[in-house]
């Protein structure tokens, strides 16, 4: 059904861009009528013209989908979906990171993160590499950095969803050593 519909939608596109681009092209008065179905008859009746003008038109369509599948984000790997009350519910990933970001901004022991994340249908994996300040039991903080990142992402994505939350510490920094690094 899927690959029917893609195909479906395909096809107007191009007849409806192809229609559109005649009737502006007549509308214009760029070429008279009686010179297009010329052009027209001119071409069906040449073997080499159908091939040439099929292999430009072949070109053009490969040209004009690249053109749109840059232009066009994908969001297949890139969205949650689950289903509420009120129905089916999007969160795309950026809006994760964004939580995950305001969630991090409120502890003054991080001096910096990295934030990856991985979204497989309902399963979402967060890895996080933080550097801290010096003076803090990494251990007991990437506890409870932990569990209020997946408390946060299961308000955010609701109870269906897989969360995993992984925080790793990829190093300690003194104020001091901050300070010689700055000189």
């Amino acid at each position: 059904m899927k690959i029917t519909s893609f195909f479906v939608n395909l096809c107007s596109v191009f007849i409806l861009l192809t229609l559109g681009s005649l009737l502006t092209i007549i509308s214009f008065h760029l070429v008279a009528l009686e010179d297009l179905t010329f052009a027209v008859r001119e071409t069906y009746n040449s073997p080499w013209k159908l091939l040439q003008l099929g292999s430009f038109g072949l070109l053009m369509i490969v040209l004009g989908l690249a053109f749109a599948k840059t232009l066009i984000k994908a969001t297949d790997g890139s969205v949650v979906v689950y289903e509420s009350n009120n129905g089916q519910v999007r969160v795309a990933v950026e809006t994760i990171h964004e939580t995950l970001r305001k969630a991090m901004k409120k502890y003054t022991v991080l001096k910096q993160h990295k934030i990856k994340i991985a979204v497989d249908h309902q399963h979402v994996e967060v890895k996080i590499k933080i550097t801290l300040w010096m003076g803090v039991d990494a251990a007991d903080f990437v506890r409870l950095l932990q569990d209020e990142l997946y408390n946060v992402l299961s308000k955010l994505l609701g109870e269906g969803s897989e969360i995993e939350v992984i925080v790793d510490v990829v190093g300690v920094v003194s104020p001091e050593t901050e300070l010689v690094a700055k000189e």
